[in-house]
């Protein structure tokens, strides 16, 4: 990837996380996949996910319930995510 590209896309990374630690409060509290028993990330209960530790499963399912998705379609699109994370 050229170099600045790659700066363009960290600075994106940036504010995406500086955004998501922003409105973390929110979206915390209408999570509904769960992301400790799916996923082996034993920090989550001690400290906020920034954007860049969520991988697709995390994205997909924070777009699905941002926009108001009700949980199964938020724990589909998880799962989709997950099955990216892990197969690639």
């Amino acid at each position: 990837m050229h170099p600045s590209r790659r700066h363009h896309f960290l600075n994106v990374a940036r504010s995406m996380n500086n955004y998501v630690i922003a409105s973390s409060h929110h979206y915390y509290q209408r999570q509904y996949y769960r992301s400790m028993q799916d996923r082996v990330n034993y920090l989550t209960m001690h400290r906020r996910q920034a954007l860049a530790d969520v991988g697709l499963s995390g994205l997909f399912a924070y777009g699905l319930n941002y926009i108001g998705m009700p949980p199964s379609v938020v724990n589909f699109g998880y799962r989709v995510g997950y099955f990216f994370d892990v197969n690639s």
